[in-house]
């Protein structure tokens, strides 16, 4: 039924994947963020694959759930430990990716680890809202 719309999203998300994400993973690789580099890396390798299968007019679920959701979630928790706030910006691409490569049911699951994460904050409160909050401690 909507084989034709995943493998043209596919196709769509795999190769705006790979365009958009090789400077920040190439950026993290200068600024010393090894993890963060390799783990973007990792997810652009999958991204490509994605879009070659897609550009074959072909759609494996299988290559989306087992390699991509895994590695952007490994993403998710470095770049919340390694920067913060502002590695809470990449959770809603992923969410968008997911839902546009993956059936819904599946999609659901593969965001399910992410709405269970918990971080402690420290930081600005009513009390001192001058400070900055960052992240003390993140736990999936």
């Amino acid at each position: 039924m909507n084989s034709d719309l995943r493998v043209k999203s596919s196709l769509g998300v795999g190769v705006v994947g790979v365009v958009l994400l090789t400077p920040f993973s190439v950026n993290h690789l200068l600024q010393g963020r090894i993890l963060l580099g390799t783990g973007t890396m990792l997810i652009v390798v999958v991204m490509g694959a994605m879009a070659w299968t897609g550009w074959r007019g072909r759609y494996n679920p299988w290559l989306v759930l087992v390699g991509f959701v895994p590695a952007v979630l490994v993403f998710l928790s470095e770049a919340f430990r390694e920067q913060g706030v502002i590695g809470a910006l990449w959770c809603f691409p992923a969410i968008l990716a997911f839902y546009f490569t993956l059936p819904e049911r599946q999609a659901w699951l593969s965001n399910r680890p992410r709405t269970r994460s918990r971080c402690r904050w420290r930081g600005a409160s009513w009390k001192h809202p001058w400070r900055r909050a960052s992240p003390r401690r993140c736990s999936a």
